[in-house]
């Protein structure tokens, strides 16, 4: 049994013995007042419960999506690292064909070539790396959403119980 179920049985056996003198309509009203309130707050604890399973499986899903994107992000890095290589090797098999030589403004451009390809690929990565750092942390900020609204439940129910065992108390006074 949940504490609010607890609650509301405790609240009822010693309502039990105060309505011993009162009508049968008044019984009525009153026992019809506390199940409307019972089922209510069963309703607003449930509704937590599943908004905080919910935000759960979001909060999963964003936190892949940010794994996958960092996924991507490294073969990106590694498809222009390779691409860089190419075009090296090319203006190296160029250069020589020339008859230039490899030397001088050949591994100049080369060198260029290098930093160039590096810089490509590790803007590449850090990308990945940021989507990752981004979904995880708005994966955390929906699972705390979801437990805030657990809880608005659970407060809800209390409160609608409270509510509901003051309505038929006044009942019969």
């Amino acid at each position: 049994m949940s504490g609010i179920e607890l609650l509301f049985g405790s609240l009822l056996s010693s309502m039990t013995s105060a309505v011993s003198s009162a009508g049968i309509g008044t019984l009525v009203s009153a026992g019809a007042t506390l199940a409307g309130a019972g089922v209510s707050a069963a309703a607003s604890q449930a509704q937590g419960a599943a908004a905080a399973q919910a935000a759960e499986i979001e909060a999963a899903s964003v936190k892949a999506a940010g794994t996958e994107k960092f996924a991507a992000a490294q073969r990106e890095a590694e498809l222009r690292r390779r691409q860089g290589q190419l075009q090296q090797s090319r203006g190296l098999a160029v250069a020589a064909a020339s008859g230039g030589g490899t030397g001088g403004s050949a591994r100049t451009l080369m060198a260029a070539t290098a930093g160039e390809t590096r810089l490509e690929e590790m803007s590449a990565y850090y990308e990945g790396q940021n989507a990752r750092r981004n979904a995880s942390i708005e994966s955390a900020a929906v699972k705390a959403k979801g437990k805030a609204a657990a809880q608005a439940g659970k407060l809800e129910a209390v409160g609608t119980l409270l509510g509901g065992v003051s309505s038929s108390i006044s009942k019969f006074g």
